[in-house]
């Protein structure tokens, strides 16, 4: 099974706050064209359809919220990830801990 990229994740994380391509791919700092070819690709590496298409604006079909929703937390255990390493290298000590969740 192919998977997606952090780009593929950060990318439908914007389309959940942004109602078209061209919004999500100007927050990203990124050409529409490329937000577009990147979506295609996570619906062709996935197989799934990851968003409706509406006109010119997009909505999340349900897998594409969950792996949003997956995305944006995984962003946040990342950046905790990056700081608490900092820290660390800073003398101060602190665990750092990441867990995933797997879904069957």
């Amino acid at each position: 099974m192919k998977t997606i990229s952090r780009a593929h994740y950060q990318l439908l994380v914007a389309l959940e706050a942004h109602p078209t391509v061209s919004e999500a791919a100007e927050v990203l700092a990124i050409t529409q064209s490329a937000a577009s070819q990147r979506l295609k690709e996570a619906e062709r590496r996935l197989n799934l359809e990851l968003v409706e298409r509406h006109g010119k604006s997009v909505s999340l079909t349900a897998v594409g919220s969950h792996l949003a929703k997956s995305g944006r937390e995984a962003e946040e255990m990342l950046s905790r990830a990056e700081i608490e390493a900092q820290w660390m290298a800073r003398g101060k000590q602190k665990k750092v801990r990441i867990a995933v969740s797997s879904y069957d």
